[in-house]
């Protein structure tokens, strides 16, 4: 009688006592409930184009709202994993003559890759892309999104 009675409490003891222990131990993760509604993400793209070189020391500089963040054109080539062309001449857009890049390619990374996680407000944002050289600016773009 005393065996049957210490079994019947003594499994659901033991029962809230292991998931008290799993529970402690395991971290509180993220699951796929949970959604970062303030966190920009989407793609920044680059061009190559035949005849147009891009100096190697180029930076493509991303702005929102009052974050920035900057990549090495050649970091962000290899990141994107395509295939490129480089070649010693000289740039038409800024006063550059040595290696650079050209060809007709486009590269594409995520804004992540930037390691730039603006926490923004709700509403419309831009983004304001930039391949600079030397302080002088080769080409710019704009990027709207919304954050809802």
């Amino acid at each position: 009688m005393v065996s049957r009675r210490l079994v019947f409490y003594s499994v659901p003891l033991l029962s809230v006592i292991i998931l008290g222990i799993i529970f402690i131990m395991n971290e509180p993760k993220l699951t796929g409930m949970v959604v970062y509604r303030d966190v920009a993400d989407f793609n920044v793209s680059v061009s190559t184009a035949e005849g147009e070189l891009l100096p190697e020391g180029t930076m493509i500089v991303v702005r929102i709202d009052n974050h920035t963040a900057e990549m090495p054109l050649k970091d962000f080539i290899n990141k994107s994993g395509g295939v490129f062309q480089r070649e010693y001449g000289s740039s038409s857009v800024v006063d550059y003559t040595g290696w650079g890049y050209i060809g007709n390619h486009t590269y594409t990374l995520s804004i992540q890759e930037f390691n730039m996680t603006p926490f923004l407000n709700a509403g419309s944002h831009t983004a304001f892309i930039a391949l600079e050289y030397n302080g002088e600016t080769i080409s710019n773009s704009n990027k709207s999104f919304s954050v809802v």
